[in-house]
């Protein structure tokens, strides 16, 4: 990874960095593991998908155990993959001034 990707900053439009690609690449990417395998089944499909191990661990660290071989993930993936595959002035990636500053 060679940058940050903020959510919180003033206004900006983030789609055009590197970073802001690398996370809807990503996103993409875990949305096709089964989270219904044990853990290490769930780390091995990580390690398959997600070259970079920062990115990795980034995921890993936000998975959440729902029951017997049964994850989620601990944030909103179908809006944020909703939202980045949008990719319109309202996205995650643009923080427009009538956001707020």
């Amino acid at each position: 990874m060679s940058g940050i990707f903020g959510i919180d900053g003033g206004p900006l439009d983030q789609r055009y960095h590197e970073a802001f690609h690398e996370l809807r690449e990503n996103l993409e990417r875990i949305n096709s593991i089964d989270l219904k395998a044990p853990r290490t089944d769930i780390e091995v499909a990580l390690k398959r998908e997600i070259a970079d191990p920062k990115w990795r661990a980034i995921f890993a660290q936000n998975l959440r155990r729902t029951g017997d071989r049964q994850f989620e993930w601990n944030f909103n993936l179908p809006f944020l993959l909703k939202n980045i595959r949008f990719n319109k002035a309202d996205s995650v990636g643009n923080w427009v001034e009538k956001h707020g500053n």
